[in-house]
């Protein structure tokens, strides 16, 4: 199910094509559920690590905003394009924030709700974790409005921040959410 959002706001896309994967009453809660498609938020490969990713990154961090009735949401999820991760990296702890620099020098904490373990796929040779983050009213109001510049995740083995390359991805598609429900 495709809409394309026109906008009219100064500095932003003028066409931003929303794309759901889920736009309907959810059976089970009965609420009223939507998902944006997920789309890459950004890519990163250590400096040291440069020389053995020459043909790919070493993580790309792919991104989804949602609405559960009045419970709003940002999916992430990480592509590590080596088997080898855990030790290095761990799990993304239950409650642990997610830092997120806006351009304007603002910063946002969203709770992870649920510990995100890595997943194994040999036939790809990626390990994937998939994290929930939960956004208050107040943030969704500050990333309609605001491109990211960076974004900090807390491991369990410490913490490490990102530069965002696709800076407007969540603001169109919270556009995209918030135009659905009218």
């Amino acid at each position: 199910m495709k809409q394309t959002v026109s906008k009219s706001q100064p500095g932003e896309l003028q066409d931003f094509e929303c794309t759901f994967t889920y736009n309907a009453i959810d059976y089970r809660l009965n609420e009223h559920r939507a998902e944006t498609e997920y789309e890459k938020l950004f890519n990163f490969t250590h400096l040291k690590l440069k020389e053995h990713f020459t043909d790919k990154h070493f993580m790309e961090a792919y991104a989804s905003s949602a609405q559960l009735g009045e419970t709003n949401y940002i999916y992430l999820k990480i592509f590590f394009n080596t088997l080898e991760i855990e030790q290095s990296y761990g799990s993304i702890p239950k409650d642990e924030n997610m830092r997120i620099i806006l351009l304007n020098g603002e910063k946002l904490y969203l709770e992870n709700i649920s510990s995100s373990y890595p997943k194994l796929s040999k036939k790809t040779g990626q390990t994937i974790y998939d994290c929930i983050f939960k956004a208050g009213e107040s943030d969704f109001d500050l990333l309609k409005k605001h491109e990211i510049d960076k974004l900090g995740i807390v491991w369990a083995q410490g913490y490490e921040e990102y530069e965002v390359s696709n800076i407007d991805l969540i603001k169109n598609q919270i556009h995209c959410l918030n135009q659905n429900l009218n």
